[in-house]
């Protein structure tokens, strides 16, 4: 019981340096100019965890863990707008704080989710509420990826108007 416990606690011990290790790597960036580089992880404390926060690489091993256990196909589609939304809204709130490249490549995340589960529902032949629900949620980022077009260089507009495009070829599928 002794060397269990002993075991125990130094198993956590060791948990907790290699997390705080890369906490202090992550946080501690910077670029060969010397300057900080926006992409990198930050550490702050107070407000949403969006995809800069060291912490994040945790939440998505979590919203991974939890997509990857969810036992109906209804409710795994569910999850997959869900984050598919949230991921669109940290996007949002990156390119507010100019971080344009972790914005955009969030929102392509965002997309990937939204694309899946639009194609599950469409392999598993789902019900007409979930086609229409599916089908608010592109229409809605179609309508928010339109809006940050003016926000971003012309790469970037490119990069949104190509995932503009896709979301009209879903819609085409779902109706």
């Amino acid at each position: 019981m002794q060397k269990r416990l002993f075991l125990s606690f130094l198993a956590l011990t060791l948990a907790v340096g290699i997390v705080l290790t890369s906490l202090f790597t992550a946080s501690s960036s910077f670029s060969s100019s010397g300057t900080y580089k926006s992409s990198e992880k930050t550490m702050y404390f107070g407000r949403e965890i969006l995809p800069d926060h060291a912490f994040y690489p945790v939440l998505m091993a979590m919203d991974r863990i939890q997509l990857e256990t969810t036992e109906s196909d209804i409710d795994r589609l569910y999850l997959e707008m869900e984050y598919a939304h949230r991921r669109l809204e940290y996007g949002q709130e990156l390119i507010q704080q100019e971080k344009f490249d972790l914005g955009i490549s969030t929102i392509t995340k965002a997309q990937q989710y939204l694309h899946q589960a639009v194609q599950e529902a469409l392999a598993a032949n789902m019900s007409s509420s979930v086609t229409s629900r599916l089908t608010k949620a592109v229409e809605y980022h179609q309508k928010e990826l339109s809006k940050l077009k003016s926000d971003v260089n012309d790469a970037d507009r490119a990069t949104l108007d190509k995932l503009i495009e896709q979301d009209q070829a879903l819609l085409s599928q779902l109706k």
